[in-house]
């Protein structure tokens, strides 16, 4: 239902809110004056895990809407989750927003795919203004007008072993007095990037399901991103959980996704998801 003001097309927590093994998906806030967080809302701490945040929308008849997959205003967790096909005029993804404390954000082991700024909008991937850190995680694929990653405005943001590739037009733009720390990232186009990031071209295959509960992009057997990794957090697996060790072969790949030695898929190799490969 449409209302002037629309919020948390799926899920409006006014506390703290924990997803766990969930799908949330095809929802929309529909408003005439502020429209946000198609899937989820929560005015409190977010946990976020094993689950899928896909397809929803945020829109506005004043032509300005934002996070399309989901918003927080406290602390917030994402782990092993992918967030996908959401759309907003901006945000598409995800915003990690300051309410009344001082949070924090972080994403481990996470897929951000596919989303999209509609109506001209800038971000079509996450925005973040608290401390956000990323460990092993994939954000490919997302499109806006401006920055389609990653925006960071005036918080620090810490990348450890992430692609951010394939989004359109730029990958990573950090305002506002942000910084960047971090390693062992593969980052193609980004206007600033962590010190001894890779900007080859990761070769991400299709979203697909590649085992376990969520949505996940297999890297290529030549990807630049195999066994150049880290594991600072010592997970045991990937994004896909049980019977997907972190590690296959010498070292950690970048992502979310580790190689495990399995031929590429041949659909793709015929172009029917086009991205830096091509």
């Amino acid at each position: 239902m449409k209302r002037a003001h629309a919020s948390g097309g799926g899920v409006f927590a006014h506390g703290a809110l924990t997803v766990s093994h969930s799908v949330i998906t095809n929802n929309q806030a529909i408003g005439d004056i502020v429209a946000g967080s198609g899937g989820l809302r929560t005015q409190g701490d977010l946990t976020l895990q094993y689950s899928t945040v896909s397809d929803n929308v945020a829109y506005c008849t004043c032509h300005y809407s934002v996070a399309g997959g989901l918003s927080s205003w406290g602390n917030a967790l994402v782990q092993n989750a992918t967030i996908s096909g959401n759309r907003a005029t901006s945000f598409a993804a995800f915003a990690f927003n300051q309410h009344n404390n001082a949070p924090m954000a972080m994403m481990i082991n996470s897929t951000v795919s596919g989303n999209q700024a509609i109506d001209g909008g800038m971000i079509g991937g996450g925005y973040t203004s608290i401390p956000l850190t990323i460990y092993n995680s994939t954000i490919a694929f997302n499109t806006g007008g401006g920055a389609s990653g990653i925006y960071v405005y005036g918080a620090p943001l810490i990348l450890q072993s992430t692609i951010i590739a394939d989004n359109s037009p730029v990958d990573l733009v950090s305002a506002g007095g942000a910084t960047l720390g971090g390693a062992n990232n593969l980052i193609v186009n980004g206007i600033t990037v962590p010190p001894g990031t890779l900007t080859a071209c990761p070769q991400l295959e299709a979203l697909a399901d590649n085992g376990g509960p969520t949505l996940t992009h297999m890297l290529r057997s030549t990807s630049p991103a195999i066994g150049m990794g880290n594991n600072p957090t010592g997970v045991g697996s990937d994004q896909r959980g049980d019977g997907f060790p972190r590690m296959f072969g010498a070292a950690v790949d970048i992502g979310a996704v580790e190689w495990q030695g399995l031929p590429d898929d041949r659909v793709f190799k015929n172009s029917f998801e086009r991205g830096c490969n091509e």
